[in-house]
Formats: C-alpha cells, structure tokens, sequence
C-alpha cells in the first residue's frame, strides 16, 4: 500500500524515487502529426500491482534540428486529455481530476528546453481523472498548445 502511495505521489510529480533513468523507444511507439518541430504521443502503462489502473505516458518531442524552448502552464494544465468508450462516448472526469484541473490551480509556469531529438514525458494517473472501474473499450488522445497558438494532437491508445 504505501509503495502504490509513493508511485502515486512520484507520478504527479510530488516526489523523487531513485528509479533508472526513462528511455523511450521512439520506433515502437505511435506519433501524432508533426506541428512545426513538435510531436506528441501517448501510451496507456499498466498498473504494477494487480488491480491497480493504468497510467498514461505523454511524450512530448523535439522533432527539429535546432534547440526549442517552451513555457507550459504546469505540465497537467499543459495537457488536455480525452478518452472515450466504444460508442464514442465521451468519459466524464472524476472530482479528483475536475479539482486537480481547476483554472484557479494555474498557478505554475515552467520553462523547459529540449535538444534535438529530446523529449519530456508527463505520467498522469488515469484512474485518479476519471470514472474506469467497470469500463472497457476505452481510447484516450492528447492535445496541447504550442508555439504560435498551434494544436498539437497525439495519436490514439486503448486503455
């Protein structure tokens, strides 16, 4: 139970763990389109305990040849996500992430720098944003504002 609470807090960024460094595998995982030098992506990751729901892995990418510099509003704020079922049917959030999401939550700004080539990733807890016990068939996307006003659009993954 507390090691589910420590993933939890690491997740949102609350704390440190001595985890190995991340790597992504940018071959085997799906893009969306390309915006000027910036490609988004994600990817559903399971729970490590049985039981426990998924988490979603957003990637965000340096596609150019030059060095980028971006401000996001918090990287939760930065993000807006939508999952839905099989119907298509948009997935309502749950009072954690309608709280947590609150524009009078953002508060933070931060200024990040990525090389050629670099990328950041944000896990957000899925199960903590939205009502998932007992559904199935579910997709989820991302989408976050660029430079100049651009959308950048994720692909789609099953949850």
């Amino acid at each position: 139970m507390l090691r589910r609470f420590v993933d939890f807090l690491a997740k949102m960024g609350l704390a440190v763990r001595d985890d190995p460094p991340k790597v992504i595998d940018f071959a085997t995982r799906e893009w969306g389109p390309r915006q000027g030098d910036w490609m988004l992506s994600v990817e559903t990751v399971p729970g490590r305990d049985k039981g426990d729901l998924p988490s979603l892995s957003v990637v965000l990418r340096n596609a150019g040849t030059s060095p980028r510099r971006i401000t996001v509003p918090g990287w939760l704020h930065f993000y807006s996500l939508e999952l839905r079922d099989g119907a298509g049917r948009e997935i309502p959030m749950a009072p954690f992430g309608k709280t947590a999401l609150q524009p009078s939550r953002r508060t933070e700004r931060i200024e990040a720098r990525l090389e050629p080539g670099g990328w950041t990733e944000t896990m957000i807890p899925l199960g903590s944003f939205f009502n998932l016990r007992g559904l199935g068939g579910l997709r989820v996307s991302a989408k976050a504002l660029v430079d100049e006003g651009k959308t950048l659009v994720s692909n789609t993954a099953a949850v």
